[in-house]
């Protein structure tokens, strides 16, 4: 066995469904405790924030110096200063917190925005425009108009008390001035200087100052800014494929069932109808493993298996068997499997035919395991519409079915054959007949029922796929399914035995060992709608899978 085979049996035995549902929890946990960590981060130890991101910051007359730019301003309403501008700047001011926050800070460090190299001239605050990814929202006209009357040339110290200009590289912000939650405003500002060369990063602007009870954030307006709320979730998605790539990788390998191949012995498996098509599967995987290895299925009911062997049960010999109140020799030795999932079928349009008299209409919610066996009663008496189709006697499915709906054995057993099908009836147009009749094994019961169409009986849902006229029916508002055996609610399921000699031969050994594996069984369960191993059943539900 190479180091990888052995990595991977050892793998086998910690890593199952339990282990990759606690690891897919644990990561949910991280997530919520980092989801808790922003929270608190947010609402309680940064609830005071502002955000300040240039959004434009180009030279605009650098070749001809003479060139100037007239705003509004001046002393007197409505006059106009015309200032010498070489550069423009748009700054956008964001509340990025939770609560009311203004531009006061502490009288040893005034919140202040320097241009190195550029004096300010001019200021006018603007409407915002929506960035990708910044914090902030529009402002209402009045709130706009209130902060274009608070935040001025004069009322950011750019003139002195009799209105002429200062030269200054330095801009403050009113401390009255307030931002509430999510509001955002730009600022135009007005510069005489090119700040040296802006492309090289000289004159770089700068934000300087604490917010009481809060910080600054300077955000640069770079290109990327844009594109994060696409590209980080696209790099989380991509993470969370790679890693449950590597996940499903690991656990396909870690539980892909190992067979111990021990030669070319034979192995019969003979038996239960229901039950032969989960074993024709793990037949199918050993012998992938395995090619030397002769197993030879037989599906001819459990009773007849059963029968045909005395109390000594031959060494490469494999019965199955439906948990359904057959006798066999004490010298047998039992192997639970699961369980197999069965329901009461019919033609889709039966619900249809019987319509028409009340004592037979299926109730909301679908017929008690009763109401079924009054059903096959009821037929048997040969004045109902539709006819109910049962097993020949030696059936285990049907005497799983008879226990189940509280039926008679007599009811089946003295059921006359179901009459052939007409070579001419197809499923545009179905035969009618009533009563009651059995058949011999399921495929014939499904064909029956898939070409009759008042027809109704019971097969294990997993054999339904094939038949496009056939339908499973809910039992007192349950389906037929894994969820609702599991929780309980559906009781038509039969526990499917193994029987071997109490000393098999090896390779019979090897056989049940690889079908009952974890790993196995999970893979059958996955493959076969109608199957539910044992390690998956607890409790009431697990039934006979548990020897006592």
């Amino acid at each position: 066995m190479s180091f990888l085979d052995g990595l991977v049996a050892d793998l086998n035995r910690v890593i199952d469904n339990r282990e990759v549902a606690t690891a897919v929890s644990t990561a949910a946990a991280l997530g919520v405790c980092g989801g808790i960590y922003r929270l608190i981060d947010r609402y309680l130890v940064h609830r005071r924030l502002i955000s300040v991101t240039p959004v434009f910051d180009q030279v605009v007359n650098k070749q001809e110096e003479n060139l100037t730019i007239s705003v509004p301003g001046g002393q007197s309403k409505g006059s106009q200063e015309t200032h010498f501008v070489q550069s423009f700047v748009i700054l956008r001011f964001a509340n990025a917190g939770t609560e009311k926050v203004g531009f006061r800070s502490d009288e040893d460090d005034r919140f202040r925005i320097s241009f190195p190299h550029r004096k300010v001239r001019v200021v006018k605050v603007r409407e915002p425009e929506e960035l990708i990814g910044e914090p902030g929202r529009p402002l209402s006209t009045g709130r706009l108009d209130e902060l274009r009357r608070e935040i001025t040339s004069t009322t950011c110290g750019l003139r002195d008390e009799a209105g002429g200009m200062l030269d200054t590289s330095v801009l403050t912000l009113p401390a009255h001035v307030t931002l509430g939650r999510k509001e955002a405003f730009q600022l135009a500002v007005f510069l005489s200087g090119t700040g040296n060369d802006l492309a090289a990063g000289e004159g770089k602007i700068e934000v300087r100052g604490e917010l009481k009870q809060g910080k600054i954030v300077f955000r640069g307006h770079s290109w990327w800014r844009g594109l994060w709320p696409t590209t980080l979730p696209a790099l989380l998605v991509a993470a969370l494929a790679v890693s449950f790539g590597v996940g499903a990788l690991t656990a396909h390998r870690a539980l892909t069932p190992r067979a111990a191949c021990v030669g070319d012995l034979q192995v019969q498996v003979e038996g239960s109808t229901a039950f032969a098509h989960v074993v024709a599967e793990a037949a199918a995987d050993y012998t992938l493993q395995c090619p030397s290895a002769k197993i030879t299925i037989t599906a001819d009911g459990s009773d007849k298996a059963i029968s045909n062997h005395g109390a000594q049960l031959g060494q490469d010999t494999v019965l199955m068997v439906d948990e359904s109140g057959q006798e066999v020799p004490e010298a047998w030795k039992a192997n639970p499997v699961g369980m197999v999932i069965f329901a009461v079928v019919a033609n889709n349009s039966f619900a249809a035919d019987v319509s028409t008299d009340a004592s037979f209409q299926i109730p909301q919610g679908g017929y008690s395991a009763v109401g079924v066996g009054g059903l096959y009663r009821q037929a048997s008496t040969g004045k109902v519409p539709y006819v109910a189709v049962g097993r020949t006697s030696g059936s285990g499915t049907a005497l799983e079915f008879g226990k189940w709906a509280q039926l008679a054995p007599t009811v089946l057993d003295n059921a006359p054959a179901c009459p052939p099908l007409s070579a001419e009836s197809t499923a545009a147009a179905p035969t009618q007949k009533t009563g009651i009749c059995n058949v011999g094994s399921t495929q014939k019961m499904l064909d029956y029922i898939n070409d009759t169409a008042n027809a109704i009986g019971f097969a294990e849902i997993d054999a339904l796929e094939q038949y496009p006229n056939v339908s499973a029916l809910p039992i007192d508002g349950a389906k037929p399914n894994q969820a609702d055996v599991l929780n309980g609610t559906y009781k038509f399921a039969v526990p499917e035995y193994l029987y071997t000699a109490q000393t098999p031969s090896v390779q019979v050994q090897s056989f049940l060992t690889f079908l009952q594996s974890p790993a196995e069984t999970a893979q059958l369960a996955d493959q076969d709608a109608g199957f539910i191993p044992c390690d998956e059943l607890n409790g009431s539900v697990a039934g006979d899978c548990d020897l006592q």
